[in-house]
């Protein structure tokens, strides 16, 4: 009996370990890295170079070193910016921002190195002139300036990357989901955080695992990638779309908003022209709310932040839809 109990748990254990590894090897993409590549005046590679990248918003740095080729990488950045990467304390570089899972190509040329190197500071403002993306194939990154300008009625981040030509968002009824490549809205992988969100027991139609609307609030997302058959072994778990949202961060600045969102039957009429016969709307009274805020800022300027989020909504659920009498 105790061997049988032996050999049952340490299957267990084995197959434990075994889901743990399977799932860390699909995990999403939730930072932004920047690589580049470090010469000199003569246009030499520059090695054992101390590359310092600063994010300006918390104060965070990151410290790594250049190898024998020039080449520098740091990862895992929060996504945004701007940074301020810094060479050997001589020169210093300002990327405005990365998007979610790209890797920002920074190339630095004419450091100064040896005994005739002298100290100076180089701020350079601008953008990527190019980007790699970490898993090949086409996709599409929707920026926070892209959701704070978005039209989206149901709060959700559907409606801002349904705008991509390759993306349909099928609304003939409320809480639908997204059809990418025309495939059914559950063979989408969804995540927050590197966290799936996906309708695992295929009971709601909109691909969440909620099914009245997107299960995180909507202000407190700060950028959403869509991959279209992304090519890398870190990718699994569905065949259409991979769809990764990650939330905002805290800073050294307070920052937050409130909002209040509110419908009645009593802001619409009271009848409807159909082939020029007037008709009642019919339907029971009803009210909509939507209230939410958000609010972030330091505990520790420069070492701990915070970030809140918090989204309710009050509305019912509609059985029928048309005019009294209507088919």
């Amino acid at each position: 009996m105790q061997q049988n109990f032996a050999s049952g748990f340490t299957k267990a254990i084995t197959l434990f370990l075994f889901s743990a590894l399977f799932s860390a090897a699909f995990a999403q993409s939730t930072t932004s890295s920047i690589r580049g590549k470090l010469l000199d005046t003569n246009g030499n590679p520059v090695a054992n170079a101390d590359v310092v990248v600063t994010d300006q918003r918390t104060g965070s740095t990151r410290r790594v070193s250049s190898n024998a080729t020039g080449t520098f990488f740091a990862s895992n950045l929060v996504v945004g910016g701007p940074f301020l990467v810094t060479i050997d304390g001589q020169k210093t570089v300002q990327v405005d921002n990365i998007s979610l899972g790209d890797i920002y190509q920074l190339n630095i040329s004419d450091l100064v190195t040896g005994t005739d190197k002298t100290m100076e500071e180089v701020v350079v403002m601008g953008k990527a002139v190019g980007l790699a993306d970490v898993a090949s194939g086409p996709s599409a990154v929707f920026s926070l300036y892209d959701l704070e300008k978005a039209v989206a009625f149901d709060r959700d981040i559907k409606d801002v990357f349904s705008n991509d030509p390759r993306i349909n968002l099928d609304d003939s009824s409320r809480g639908s989901g997204v059809n990418c490549g025309g495939k059914n809205p559950r063979f989408n992988g969804v995540s927050i955080d590197g966290v799936s969100q996906n309708d695992r027991f295929g009971l709601n139609n909109n691909g969440y695992a909620t099914a009245n609307g997107q299960p995180f609030p909507f202000d407190a997302i700060s950028q959403v990638s869509v991959e279209l058959a992304p090519f890398d072994v870190t990718y699994g778990g569905f065949s259409a779309c991979s769809i990764n949202a990650v939330t905002k961060s805290g800073s050294n600045d307070w920052f937050g908003n409130v909002f209040y969102e509110y419908s009645s039957d009593s802001l619409r009429g009271d009848t409807i022209d159909v082939q020029g016969t007037s008709r009642d709307v019919g339907g029971e009274n009803y009210s909509e709310e939507y209230i939410g805020f958000t609010l972030g800022g330091p505990i520790v300027q420069d070492n701990l932040f915070f970030f809140l989020s918090y989204e309710q909504e009050e509305s019912p659920r509609f059985t029928s839809q048309g005019f009294n009498g209507g088919s």
